[in-house]
């Protein structure tokens, strides 16, 4: 009896002791995709991480991958709206953008951007992203659908400041660490299963308050945008 009670103890000080950084971004989620299990982990010490090397264009490319085309980390971070389209915003009772639906051709849904927020202060801790590629429908069957982008923040303990990000889709995840994050600074990024690790540098910094929108290239038919 008391080996079971100590050992619920300690199960319970582990899970009082992550903190958002910590946790996968799934882990933020209500509904949680299948294949989560084998994108992260949950941990509460992360490993070491190795040091950055220059980054490369073909690391830009590989980083552009694994976000789904869906945002921009550099020079600031933004969601791309496709091209083409028009983004409409929703909004709750207290004025926050809930929602973000990007209507193509004939006002088809082709983007649809999620956002969900601490209550106090008001910071955006968690975005969901998917595409569309047929237009939106609720009977739609799932092959419709495109792969979604799931991108957790992990604040100062005053929620105040960005200190890191964490991408994950289906083709693996990316974890990001703001270096400086009052000023213009550097942004250490490692991609896994890649196994890609490198700096982007002169970042500007994001409060986490509001979605700033960029160019992105056109959704197609297939999975992946060109």
């Amino acid at each position: 009896m008391r080996l079971a009670f100590l050992f619920k103890a300690a199960a319970a000080a582990a899970l009082v002791g992550l903190t958002l950084v910590d946790l996968p971004v799934f882990a933020l989620s209500t509904s949680p995709p299948s294949y989560s299990s084998t994108l992260l982990t949950l941990s509460a010490r992360p490993r070491p991480r190795s040091q950055p090397s220059p980054v490369s264009s073909a690391d830009i490319a590989l980083l552009t991958e694994y976000s789904n085309s869906h945002i921009q980390i550099f020079p600031r971070f933004a969601v791309l709206q496709p091209h083409g389209t028009r983004p409409i915003y929703r909004r709750d009772g207290r004025n926050r953008t809930t929602s973000i639906d990007f209507a193509g051709a004939g006002e088809a849904i082709v983007r649809k951007v999620g956002l969900t927020w601490i209550e106090f202060p008001d910071r955006i801790y968690m975005l969901t992203i998917t595409d569309f590629p047929h237009g939106r429908s609720e009977s739609a069957p799932r092959e419709q659908y495109s792969g979604s982008t799931y991108i957790g923040f992990g604040y100062d303990a005053n929620c105040e400041k960005i200190l890191s990000y964490k991408i994950s889709t289906t083709i693996g995840t990316t974890s990001c660490k703001v270096e400086n994050s009052s000023e213009i600074g550097n942004i250490d990024v490692e991609l896994q299963p890649a196994g890609r690790h490198f700096m982007l540098r002169r970042v500007q910094p994001w409060n986490g308050t509001s979605i700033s929108l960029a160019p992105g290239p056109r959704i197609t038919n297939g999975r992946r945008p060109f």
